[in-house]
């Protein structure tokens, strides 16, 4: 049977099943961050996207996001980690977003955190306009006019 290697930076974990190297991997960066106590970064992966979620302070915790291996973006602010891990989620669903030429490929709502009702309704919003700007470009409209008509929807 065939092994699934997946690579982060310099490390790798392998399985017989793509879920089995990312449960090793999983456990390695458990092990690995495990004196960090409640601190602990947490790691999503979704796609190409690497986010990281950390205590920038006593007061703050914060997120980067990696796309293939390069640090593209760092948000910070946030009083608790669940308020980072929502908003964090919330950004990566906007990057995985593909649209199609009338409706979306990749709508990026399983991205979401499932408690998280406030940012699923933000994010289908999200959708609706992206989806009626992209038809409305399709038809021929320029950004702005097509942007009108996502905007009057």
């Amino acid at each position: 049977m065939p092994k699934v290697t997946i690579e982060l930076g310099h490390l790798s974990w392998t399985g017989r099943t793509k879920r089995e190297a990312e449960a090793a991997r999983d456990d390695h960066l458990s092990a690995l961050f495990g004196y960090a106590g409640s601190a602990v970064p947490q790691l999503l992966f979704v796609g190409q996207y690497v986010a990281v979620l950390f205590r920038q302070d006593e007061l703050c915790w914060a997120y980067q996001i990696y796309e293939n291996g390069t640090p593209w973006s760092i948000h910070s602010g946030s009083e608790t980690r669940r308020e980072a891990d929502f908003a964090c989620r919330r950004h990566l669903a906007q990057s995985v977003f593909q649209m199609g030429v009338t409706a979306p490929r990749v709508t990026g709502l399983e991205v979401i955190h499932p408690e998280d009702d406030r940012g699923r309704r933000e994010h289908e919003s999200w959708i609706r306009w992206q989806s009626a700007f992209a038809v409305a470009k399709g038809s021929g409209l320029s950004d702005e006019e097509a942007r009108a008509v996502a905007n009057a929807r």
